[in-house]
Protein backbone atom coordinates (compact mmCIF):
# COMPACT_ATOMS: atom_id res chain seq x y z
CA UNK A 1 0.00 0.00 0.00
CA UNK A 2 3.06 2.08 1.16
CA UNK A 3 4.60 1.35 -2.03
CA UNK A 4 1.63 1.93 -4.59
CA UNK A 5 1.74 5.71 -2.68
CA UNK A 6 5.45 6.80 -3.60
CA UNK A 7 4.64 5.46 -6.75
CA UNK A 8 1.31 7.80 -7.37
CA UNK A 9 3.28 10.96 -6.24
CA UNK A 10 6.49 9.74 -8.63
CA UNK A 11 3.81 9.65 -11.67
CA UNK A 12 2.49 13.18 -10.33
CA UNK A 13 5.23 15.29 -10.60
CA UNK A 14 5.53 16.33 -13.95
CA UNK A 15 2.17 17.37 -13.73
CA UNK A 16 3.23 19.46 -10.23
CA UNK A 17 6.33 21.01 -11.99
CA UNK A 18 4.26 21.94 -14.99
CA UNK A 19 1.39 23.85 -12.90
CA UNK A 20 4.19 25.90 -10.77
CA UNK A 21 6.60 26.17 -14.17
CA UNK A 22 3.46 27.70 -16.02
CA UNK A 23 2.25 30.22 -12.85
CA UNK A 24 5.99 31.11 -12.86
CA UNK A 25 6.23 31.92 -16.13
CA UNK A 26 2.78 33.41 -16.52
CA UNK A 27 4.11 36.13 -13.31
CA UNK A 28 7.32 36.60 -15.51
CA UNK A 29 5.19 37.00 -18.96
CA UNK A 30 2.80 39.60 -17.15
CA UNK A 31 5.44 41.77 -15.64
CA UNK A 32 7.65 41.92 -18.92
CA UNK A 33 4.13 42.54 -20.36
CA UNK A 34 4.88 39.75 -22.99
CA UNK A 35 2.63 39.16 -25.46
CA UNK A 36 0.26 41.63 -23.92
CA UNK A 37 0.21 39.24 -21.08
CA UNK A 38 -1.89 40.90 -18.42
CA UNK A 39 -2.05 39.94 -14.28
CA UNK A 40 -5.17 38.17 -14.77
CA UNK A 41 -3.31 35.37 -16.14
CA UNK A 42 -1.24 34.14 -13.30
CA UNK A 43 -4.21 35.45 -10.46
CA UNK A 44 -6.44 32.79 -12.60
CA UNK A 45 -3.99 30.49 -12.96
CA UNK A 46 -3.51 30.95 -8.71
CA UNK A 47 -6.64 30.46 -8.27
CA UNK A 48 -7.06 26.92 -10.56
CA UNK A 49 -3.72 25.84 -8.27
CA UNK A 50 -5.18 26.65 -4.36
CA UNK A 51 -8.56 25.01 -5.59
CA UNK A 52 -7.20 22.11 -6.27
CA UNK A 53 -4.66 21.54 -3.46
CA UNK A 54 -8.24 22.87 -1.22
CA UNK A 55 -10.18 19.56 -3.33
CA UNK A 56 -7.62 17.44 -3.31
CA UNK A 57 -7.36 17.92 0.94
CA UNK A 58 -11.21 17.68 0.80
CA UNK A 59 -10.86 14.27 -1.47
CA UNK A 60 -8.47 13.25 0.90
CA UNK A 61 -9.81 13.32 4.41
CA UNK A 62 -13.46 12.06 2.98
CA UNK A 63 -10.85 9.01 2.11
CA UNK A 64 -9.84 8.75 5.72
CA UNK A 65 -13.32 8.89 6.76
CA UNK A 66 -14.55 6.18 4.51
CA UNK A 67 -11.56 4.21 6.08
CA UNK A 68 -12.18 4.85 9.52
CA UNK A 69 -15.67 4.03 9.35
CA UNK A 70 -15.23 0.80 7.43
CA UNK A 71 -13.07 -0.15 10.33
CA UNK A 72 -15.26 0.97 12.40
CA UNK A 73 -18.21 -1.28 11.30
CA UNK A 74 -15.47 -4.56 10.97
CA UNK A 75 -14.84 -4.00 14.71
CA UNK A 76 -18.14 -3.96 15.81
CA UNK A 77 -19.30 -6.93 13.06
CA UNK A 78 -16.17 -8.70 15.24
CA UNK A 79 -17.51 -7.64 18.67
CA UNK A 80 -20.79 -9.38 17.72
CA UNK A 81 -19.97 -12.67 17.17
Amino acid sequence: MKTNKIVGFILQIPMYLLIIGSFVVSIYAASAKLQDITWATPIILGVIIISYIIGEGFYKKEQKEEIEETEQIETEQIDNQ
